[in-house]
């Protein structure tokens, strides 16, 4: 007999986009990606597996939330080239924005988007997100916690950052009074590479604070300053380019470059040329391009950050408070308001 993998044609990746769709109710839940060994795997254990293209790593779906999927059958199309999972979901759904489907809107004609299912948990809950909790969560940091549960909150404050630009992003006639972030995100000028390019002078601070060259607070304060708008700016180029969560995994990225295992650029900071069009403009046709710029800006942050003795989460945990203020309707405080040249992480 053939072995199952004979039918598959992977593409130049090594890769085969999976549709995975609900047993019984025929919902379409989610689109990702397997490998030989994430098909192998589904298929010997009847857990669905994923390759995470960011991560360059193998994943069981829901081993973050809970919410796992079950393969009761998979089918694969005449040219061999995407697969059908039918599948049974233990949980409330599979969208990290915290619906069943990740295919939880529409796309109107005029090109506006709207939402036609209800939520169905609360993505903070499921990934025990708290902005409190995550401030309080850095000493746990630098004190020597587990690697794994450091991972853990760093990305689940992350995933929940993320999820709240892609709701002003999504719902922006709902937030546009309150967020020049829910405008920004729905103002057609404005593209993934305006965003990147603002990262990019803002790391070019963050550099000049460790070097003596720049200066608002001094000190500490100045650094989840400047942190906290290049990560600012980086979600608003990802959210703007519409990739997921899994796709850029940024809290990856960041982790890795801080900890010192990754470095997909030189770490020295740069010397005041970071924004420089010239560099900033190159082969922007290419979405993977992107993504690898965003991939290469969160190492030198990470790097930043590391020299700073500043562990990432304490400017995510800063930024998700700000978020969460704003989109409750209260003005935050704090330094993230004192940077008059810059709006802060959500303004």
């Amino acid at each position: 007999m053939s072995s199952p993998l004979s039918a598959v044609r992977f593409d130049a990746a090594g890769l085969i986009p999976a549709i995975c769709q609900e047993d019984g109710t025929g919902m379409v839940l989610v689109l990702a990606y397997m490998n030989s060994e994430a098909l192998e795997r589904t298929l010997s254990t009847g857990d669905v597996y994923f390759w995470s293209r960011s991560r360059q790593a193998l994943w069981r779906k829901g081993e973050t939330s809970g919410n796992t999927l079950r393969l009761m059958r998979m089918a694969i199309n005449c040219e061999g080239d995407s697969l059908l999972l039918t599948v049974t979901l233990n949980g409330p759904g599979v969208c990290h924005a915290g619906y069943r489907s990740c295919y939880y809107r529409v796309l109107l004609p005029d090109g506006t988007l709207q939402e036609v299912m209800p939520p169905t948990f609360d993505p903070g809950t499921v990934y025990a997100i708290d902005a409190n909790a995550g401030r309080a969560g850095v000493s746990s940091f630098l004190s020597g916690t587990d690697p794994i549960l450091r991972h853990t909150e760093l990305s689940s404050l992350m995933r929940e950052l993320y999820a709240g630009y892609g709701r002003l992003r999504d719902d922006g006639q709902r937030y546009r009074a309150v967020s020049r972030t829910a405008r920004m995100l729905n103002d057609p000028a404005m593209t993934p590479m305006h965003y990147r390019a603002r990262a990019r002078q803002e790391l070019d601070e963050l550099a000049g604070v460790l070097n003596g060259s720049h200066r608002h607070e001094g000190g500490r304060a100045d650094v989840l300053l400047e942190s906290s708008q290049v990560g600012f700016w980086l979600c608003l180029a990802a959210c703007a380019a519409r990739y997921s969560y899994e796709e850029w995994h940024p809290d990856e990225v960041l982790l890795r470059a801080w900890k010192g295992e990754d470095q997909r650029r030189s770490a020295e900071p740069a010397s005041g040329n970071m924004a420089n069009p010239a560099i900033i403009d190159d082969s922007l046709s290419e979405p993977d391009t992107l993504l690898q710029m965003l991939w290469n800006d969160l190492t030198e942050l990470g790097i930043l950050l590391a020299r700073a003795g500043v562990h990432p989460t304490e400017p995510v945990a800063r930024d998700l408070a700000s978020l969460s203020a704003r989109l409750a309707g209260v003005e935050p405080g704090g330094p993230s308001t004192s940077d008059n040249a810059d709006p802060p992480a959500e303004t």
